[in-house]
């Protein structure tokens, strides 16, 4: 068996997991990470190389069967969600990760920041202009 997909989706993978696991916070059992990482053709122990990264890099801290994410490990999940190449594998993800997405989404602090403000309704002279730009661009 071997891991599905690139070393570095896995890797946001599993931040994003142990992030939704509150390990920022307190200790996330190994077991637990594995039980939401480890997909159908795959061994907890292809993750090992990247647990052993993580920790090279300092993003996550192992004591024993417990994890705890640092703030480096927070600050690499941010960089891997904005990464244009980061995709879920598969035809599908599961729920889990979906639900992370979403929550890492709704806490995000450029959340409110980024949301487009949208306008009820253009004023009748900017409707005016643009129906005449389109009638040129047909004619």
């Amino acid at each position: 068996m071997a891991l599905k997909g690139t070393e570095e989706n896995a890797t946001v993978r599993v931040l994003l997991i142990l992030w939704d696991l509150e390990a920022h916070k307190t200790d996330a059992g190994k077991g637990d990470l594995n039980r939401c990482i480890v997909r159908t053709g795959e061994k907890a122990s292809d993750y090992q190389p990247i647990l052993n990264l993580l920790l090279e890099k300092e993003a996550i801290v192992i004591d024993k069967e417990k994890i705890k994410l640092t703030p480096s490990g927070i600050a690499l999940l941010t960089e891997g969600l904005r990464d244009e190449s980061f995709v879920f594998d598969g035809q599908q993800i599961g729920s889990r990760f979906g639900n992370a997405l979403v929550k890492w989404i709704r806490l995000s602090p450029q959340a409110e920041a980024e949301v487009p403000v949208v306008a009820a309704k253009a004023e009748p002279e900017v409707e005016q202009q643009e129906e005449e730009t389109e009638e040129e661009e047909f004619a």
